[in-house]
């Protein structure tokens, strides 16, 4: 699975400069864990980071902004009861999947939501 290197750095900065939280969403485990190696990779220079390489809770914390970024398979249920202020989503994700991953941008005044 891959992501446009445009939505990697706008989630990037989101997190690590503005301190959001970012969820990212993928079809299944594999595929998110594809995802987090490849934010990886694109990590800018000059941030703390912690990584968190936990097989199905794969993060990135930025510990000056305090801003994350979480990644997640679709069937997945660990983003329940957190807050994101940007989720990035398959495109062609079903109404189900999508209607269980809006609450968790309800309660930030950004909530985007962004196809890839």
């Amino acid at each position: 699975m891959s992501m446009h290197e445009e939505h990697i750095a706008t989630a990037l900065n989101a997190a690590a400069a503005l301190g959001q939280r970012v969820a990212v969403f993928a079809p299944g485990g594999a595929e998110a864990h594809e995802l987090f190696e490849a934010f990886a990779a694109h990590l800018p220079e000059g941030y703390a980071v912690d990584l968190r390489r936990t097989s199905g809770r794969e993060s990135f914390r930025f510990k000056g902004s305090g801003g994350e970024i979480r990644f997640y398979g679709l069937r997945s249920r660990g983003h329940r009861g957190w807050a994101a202020d940007r989720a990035f989503v398959p495109v062609g994700i079903s109404p189900d999947r999508l209607a269980d991953i809006w609450p968790a941008l309800n309660t930030s005044r950004v909530g985007v939501l962004t196809g890839f």
